[in-house]
């Protein structure tokens, strides 16, 4: 999809567009007041992504922001769903090097939002 590429090509400073366009692209994903909805990143290209070599910190950082959001959106079955199929892509994140990098500028777009 064309936000998966944004959130590659990404690199810091973090523009602020981009809390708000994974922000509606999870609102439009879980939604149930929308008629139509749009499709979920793919797991298994975050997965695959992930288990790569790449150390990008700031796409690992915007995959960490969508998994969040997109676990926080949703309820009931389409949340224990999300919940189960992002389990795995949580432990493949390095969880506390991405949390020392929240305190640098670089970050301060998506900050607030991962921190809370």
């Amino acid at each position: 999809s064309w936000v998966w590429s944004q959130i590659l090509q990404c690199t810091t400073p973090i523009h602020p567009i981009m809390l708000t366009l994974i922000n509606e692209l999870v609102t439009t994903i879980v939604d149930s007041r929308y008629l139509w909805h749009l499709i979920p990143v793919d797991t298994d290209m975050i997965h695959n992504y992930l288990k790569s070599s790449e150390d990008n910190i700031p796409t690992k950082m915007l995959i960490l922001l969508y998994l969040l959001t997109l676990n926080d959106q949703a309820a009931g079955e389409m949340a224990n769903h999300f919940h189960q199929s992002t389990r795995i892509l949580f432990d493949l994140l390095p969880l506390p090097h991405l949390v020392e990098q929240l305190t640098t500028k670089d970050y301060d777009a998506i900050a607030p939002q991962l921190g809370r």
